[in-house]
């Protein structure tokens, strides 16, 4: 088997074309398996967020509606990502329904904060509705979305959560115990307010001063003068200057002995699916990830005081981190791209009979 390619998925079927339409990602091929991170680079997207359902199916991404019609209807599920007024969303699924396509439909930002001031947009909500009607369902990354896709009309809803492909050994970033020290903050953003960024890194600098740790923090611009001011005083930060690509992030990640974030958007959960593959335990957080694999750590139904004290205990007690981790990695096989592929076919009968 090549390093670079994981397997051949010639027999599989659906293979899910994701479609951006007119979006900035441009077409990446999947049919011959999934590509090793030393493939990727600052063109290709890594086989997460959407892209993973392409990339566990043997399937592709794309960007132009055009390109999907050349695609055998009878192998290829079509899965149409809306974006901005749902525009181009809404004629890609009226263009592939009327050429025997099987259909569904997912928003592409499905944090709550993020659809709901969509929707608040002149006709969005009556293009939701449209587009209900149109395709053949929905799929759901996130369960608080359930509700709004049954109330706008979808005919089918199914919940998936964004596959992760921890059972690849090339997407294995994890390191010996003994390597790693510190914390790791997971959010970024100081101008997004339900990431909560600034409360995160206070909360977490107390204990990492009280613990003798360091807290790595990525800059990604929108820090404000005067906290650059406080950090550069401060021992216990590693300053990261600027985003690093993907797999430079999962490395760095890796080194840490825990992720800390306080995310309130219940967004999919990209950040606990980066320390699946960095193999970290993950504390805080409310996305669908965070739910699935670290029910005992996240965010969902805790107030910040109790994830504080997790912080602390975790780094105080090493064996009850390694427990949090074992824990973690079982559960986590249920967003596996195994797993997620064993889905897509049972999605794929019921609208092949529904």
């Amino acid at each position: 088997m090549s390093k670079n390619v994981a397997s051949n998925g010639s027999h599989f079927h659906p293979r899910v074309a994701v479609l951006n339409p007119n979006g900035r990602d441009p077409y990446q091929d999947y049919t011959n398996g999934l590509h090793g991170p030393e493939y990727h680079n600052t063109i290709t997207h890594p086989p997460i967020n959407y892209h993973a359902f392409a990339a566990c199916s043997f399937g592709a991404f794309f960007n132009q509606t055009k390109a999907v019609l050349q695609l055998n209807p009878a192998e290829w599920l079509i899965l149409v990502l809306l974006r901005g007024d749902y525009s181009h969303g809404l004629e890609a699924i009226r263009y592939l329904s009327k050429n025997n396509f099987r259909v569904l439909f997912a928003f592409k930002e499905t944090g709550v904060f993020q659809v709901g001031n969509n929707l608040l947009k002149n006709r969005r909500l009556q293009k939701i509705y449209e587009i209900c009607a149109e395709a053949n369902g929905a799929i759901a990354t996130a369960s608080w979305s359930i509700p709004l896709l049954a109330a706008a009309g979808a005919k089918q809803i199914f919940y998936l959560p964004t596959p992760y492909p921890i059972e690849n050994q090339y997407w294995n970033f994890q390191i010996p115990d003994s390597q790693k020290n510190g914390i790791f903050l997971g959010t970024r953003e100081f101008n997004v307010l339900a990431r909560n960024h600034l409360i995160a890194l206070e909360i977490a600098h107390q204990i990492a001063k009280k613990n003798r740790r360091k807290i790595t923090v990525i800059n990604d611009g929108s820090a404000p003068r005067w906290w650059k001011k406080h950090a550069q005083n401060s021992p216990s930060y590693n300053i990261i200057p600027k985003p690093l690509p993907y797999t430079d992030y999962l490395r760095l990640m890796a080194k840490h002995e825990v992720v800390f974030q306080l995310d309130s958007s219940r967004v999919p959960g990209q950040v606990a699916g980066d320390c699946l593959l960095s193999r970290v335990l993950c504390i805080g957080g409310e996305g669908e990830i965070e739910r699935i694999a670290f029910p005992q750590t996240c965010g969902f139904g805790r107030e910040f005081s109790e994830l504080a004290e997790l912080l602390d205990t975790i780094l105080s007690n090493p064996q009850k981190r390694l427990h949090f981790e074992k824990n973690a990695w079982l559960a986590a096989s249920k967003i596996s791209f195994t797993s997620t592929r064993e889905k897509l076919i049972s999605i794929w009968k019921q609208l092949s009979t529904g």
